[in-house]
Order: C-alpha cells, then structure tokens, then sequence
C-alpha cells in the first residue's frame, strides 16, 4: 500500500533523484533544464497544476542569487543539481528562505556535497514514511499525515529562523 500512495503514476519515487554524477555533464539551455528537471521531480508532483519548474522560476532564482547565472544562457550540472533539490524544497520555503539557505550552505564549491546529501536525506525519508505508511490504518492515514506535514513544516520554518 505505502508504496501505490507515495508513487506518482507509476514513477518510482525512491529513485527519483539521479546521483550526482549521473547528472548531464553537458550544459544545458533553459528549455531543455526544465525538460530534464520535471522529469526528475515529477513524482513528488502533488498533481496540482502548478508547475514546480518554469522559466520565470528559474530566473526568479537567479535575480535572488539563489543561483549563480548561467554562462552564455547555458545552465551546468550545478545549476541543474542546485535546481531539483529547490524545486522541492519551494513547497516548503519562501524564496527568501531558500536564498538564504544557499547562500549559507551551498557555496558553489560544496553543490555536489549538498546535492549527495538531499538525495541520500530524501530516500531515508521516503523508507521511514513507508515504513509508517504499512503501520497506519488507511481511514486515519490523511489526517495523520497532514498533521505530520504540518509540524515537520513548523520545525523546518523553525530552523531556518535560526540559521
């Protein structure tokens, strides 16, 4: 059961996130950024029709210095990394929390490091929310998960007031 709710029309949402180094080495225009980075992220699409990805996104974070600029509008594999760990962190940060949080710890020399990180935090997440998921009686499931969103989110916001 826990795994027919987490995954997203059959997109496997334990390997979502490729590893660092299966990222493309090749830079990329904006177009094809948000193609490859939709992908990526779609499984944690809560099928609303608010897209986690567009351009004025993408540029929203560079004009906040949430990321560097491209180089001849060309976006490299940091950008792309730095870029699907915030389209999913923007469900639960404000822009500012999220230039915040980058300027402080995710200097350009350290976006593979933190990119590692996400991926590796995100799959231990995952199999506790499985985990979870089998032991809860599907009529409570909603509610019990809504309340742990909301205070995981509280102590997130929390967190970030104190950095």
């Amino acid at each position: 059961m826990a795994k027919n709710i987490l995954n997203n029309g059959g997109k496997d949402i334990d390997n979502a996130f490729p590893a660092y180094e299966d990222l493309p080495d090749i830079e990329l225009y904006m177009d094809q950024v948000i193609s490859y980075t939709s992908k990526v992220i779609e499984p944690f699409n809560c099928g609303h029709d608010e897209k986690l990805i567009t351009p004025s996104i993408i540029n929203n974070y560079v004009k906040n210095g949430v990321i560097g600029r491209p180089v001849n509008k060309k976006y490299s594999k940091e950008h792309l990394a730095a870029l699907i760990g915030l389209c999913i962190l923007k469900q639960t940060f404000s822009l500012s929390d999220l230039a915040e949080f980058t300027k402080k710890y995710m200097p350009k020399d350290q976006v593979e490091y933190v990119y590692n990180a996400f991926v590796k935090y995100q799959k231990e997440i995952i199999k506790r929310v499985e985990d979870d998921l089998e032991e809860t009686k599907k009529e409570r499931l909603a509610l019990k998960l809504a309340l742990l969103a909301n205070t995981y989110k509280l102590a997130a916001e929390r967190v970030m007031e104190e950095l």
